[in-house]
């Protein structure tokens, strides 16, 4: 029953309530017929021609017998006829009706199979602008109006999953990435330069290396405040080029110098500013290491410094961006696998970092 369509299922309801009908009615007809043809036959058989009944028949008394079996017989005849007709009748009448019911009820539901012909033409990519026809009778209005309800709902769902996925491929295809200058040579401060003006992706946070140089007292303080200042670039800007630098702002140390104020060793003023450095970057990574896909590094001192406060045993070389500048990955530790470049201070044209950063994202989705 459940494969037959709908306007089966009315037709056969209908000629099986029509044929139930006509079935009682043939049998109330034929016992009524019949119970009358049986009385008359009754009425034959008891007849007497000396009764006082007004009805005179004049046979001879020897055809009588041959008359009456006759006349029985015809009764019985006629009503074996009648009740033929009759079933006849009936078959005839449920056929015919059941014809009609299925072309009234093909009328009848024409509206719904308009709305089942709308309701294919919705896809993905219509959902938004392909609605029912409402105008219609009113069982199949409303219905149309509930289904036009849902889809508004899908459509802004559908639309929803649209912005989501769009904001999804758009974050993986610019993830985060650090820069860190220790270098302070006239090529880096041009390339940073050059990198801060032309890249809105850029985050630049500088670090003041004099407060780095005191260890003992400011290098923490300095430390806390940008990775604060990184954390709150990490929500509000999920594409953020990270740059880190000490060679752009504040004064220009004379290491020496800076070493005799604060008592240190010759060549510890320049670990103190690399360590820092160092610090800052595993600061970050431990509050967005996920998003964070790779590391440059300018200067051989800072990138010796800051793997070894990530507590990296190694490098694997993968390939190099340009002579002197080398792509490696980072072999043991909290981030190993992580990849990172170094370039001397002395290298590279004046876009050198952003296809640096570029060939950082290519190695990362690989």
């Amino acid at each position: 029953m459940k494969r037959l369509s709908l306007q089966w299922r009315i037709t056969l309801l209908t000629a099986l309530l029509i044929a139930c009908a006509c079935v009682c009615m043939n049998l109330l007809l034929y016992r009524t017929g019949a119970t009358g043809m049986d009385a008359l036959n009754g009425f034959m058989m008891q007849y007497q021609p000396g009764s006082e009944d007004s009805l005179t028949i004049e046979i001879p008394q020897e055809e009588m017998s041959s008359l009456l079996a006759h006349f029985s017989q015809e009764v019985y005849d006629a009503k074996v006829v009648f009740g033929r007709k009759g079933w006849c009748i009936t078959a005839v009448v449920t056929i015919l009706s059941a014809a009609i019911a299925y072309f009234v009820s093909g009328r009848a539901l024409k509206p719904l199979q308009q709305l089942a012909q709308q309701a294919q033409r919705v896809d993905q990519d219509s959902i938004a602008t392909v609605r029912l026809d409402e105008d219609t009778v009113q069982e199949f209005g409303q219905l149309s109006r509930s289904v036009n309800r849902m889809l508004d709902g899908l459509a802004q769902s559908f639309e929803l999953q649209r912005q989501f996925a769009g904001n999804a491929a758009h974050e993986l295809r610019t993830p985060l990435a650090m820069i860190v200058a220790g270098s302070a040579t006239p090529v880096t401060k041009k390339q940073l330069q050059y990198l801060i003006a032309n890249d809105a992706r850029v985050c630049h946070i500088p670090v003041d290396a004099e407060l780095l140089v005191d260890r003992k007292n400011a290098a923490e303080i300095e430390v806390n405040r940008v990775v604060q200042h990184a954390r709150q670039c990490v929500p509000a800007q999920h594409n953020a080029l990270f740059v880190f630098e000490s060679a752009l702002t504040g004064r220009l140390l004379n290491l020496q110098e800076e070493e005799q104020r604060f008592g240190l060793a010759y060549g510890e003023a320049a670990q103190n500013i690399n360590h820092g450095l160092g610090s800052i970057v595993r600061e970050v990574l431990n509050c967005a290491s996920g998003e964070i896909k790779g590391l440059y590094m300018t200067g051989g001192d800072t990138m010796v410094n800051v793997l070894k406060e990530l507590g990296a045993t190694g490098i694997e070389m993968i390939d190099y961006v340009i002579p002197q500048t080398d792509m490696v990955r980072i072999i043991g530790g909290d981030y190993a696998g992580l990849i990172c470049v170094g370039k001397g201070g002395l290298t590279g044209p004046e876009d050198i970092i952003s296809i640096i950063v570029d060939r950082i994202y290519q190695e990362a989705q690989q």
